[in-house]
């Protein structure tokens, strides 16, 4: 599945317009779905070239920028990962020795 897309955002997040907050919502999303799972998303094969994202993660960028774009204006902290966004990452989470 592709990385998701401001179009994509949008449409998960049921409004049009504010793209400007949105794709900011979502570029965030995705780096805290790369730290979490330790890789840079998108991510390259051995041959250097771009993959598809796996579709839990997709969901979970999608997710983590709902949650981004909901609490916007609360400047409430998110102190952990939400449930839903972890179980979705934690398979392709890297572990080191």
């Amino acid at each position: 599945m592709a990385l998701p897309t401001l179009a994509d955002a949008h449409a998960h997040l049921r409004i049009s317009g504010d793209d400007e907050r949105v794709q900011s919502c979502l570029d965030a999303a995705i780096a805290v779905a790369a730290d979490y799972i330790g890789v840079t998303i998108p991510w390259e094969d051995e041959d250097g070239v771009l993959v598809d994202v796996p579709a839990p993660v997709s969901a979970a960028i999608l997710l983590l920028t709902a949650t981004l774009y909901d609490r916007r204006h609360t400047g409430t902290p998110i102190l952990q990962y939400p449930m839903a966004e972890a179980t979705l990452l934690h398979p392709y989470r890297v572990m080191g020795i």
